[in-house]
């Protein structure tokens, strides 16, 4: 069990290591992925996304890693937009960057994306998803979405993610 007061350190460690963290955030298939790989290209920043680390956030651990090696720690995680709040609590001197792009490029991509293992597009695959977790955010998303089509679930999402935003 770990005790109170290494919980205490390992939070006041992020605090401190958050001076260096990047979080890239946003509507899913707005282009995080695009910003997180022309940052991960400058030689002081080292970056990952939800590919390569789950759902996990940036330990503080890496964080101190990164720091040694003079790198600025960058995190893609557009799945946690809904948490926004929680990523500041956790993070409070990261800065966040919040990725918007037009919502007719983002539906398209949404209803394009198809790989060829999959049956299904993203909004078929994740939208469910997305909605359970934009409505921690937003309780009322959680009404009535299940009677939308998918292009109008598609234009809700980047509608939720887009008010989460502006708090």
């Amino acid at each position: 069990m770990v005790s109170e007061a290494l919980l205490t350190a390992r939070r006041c460690a992020k605090s401190i290591l958050s001076r260096d963290l990047i979080l890239i955030t946003g509507c899913q298939r707005s282009g995080t992925t695009l910003l997180l790989l022309m940052l991960d290209d400058h030689s002081e920043v080292s970056g990952a996304d939800e590919s390569e680390v789950g759902h996990r956030l940036p330990s503080a651990r890496h964080m101190m890693l990164n720091k040694l090696r003079g790198n600025l720690t960058c995190w893609k995680q557009p799945e946690e937009s809904g948490a926004i709040d929680t990523l500041r609590e956790k993070y409070p001197h990261a800065t966040c960057v919040w990725v918007v792009r037009n919502p007719l490029a983002v539906v398209s991509s949404m209803r394009r994306l198809q790989l060829d293992d999959w049956e299904d597009n993203w909004l078929g695959l994740y939208a469910e998803d997305e909605m359970r977790q934009l409505s921690r955010a937003h309780p009322e998303a959680e009404l009535g979405w299940r009677d939308l089509s998918r292009v109008e679930l598609g234009a809700r999402i980047w509608r939720l993610n887009c008010e989460i935003m502006k708090k």
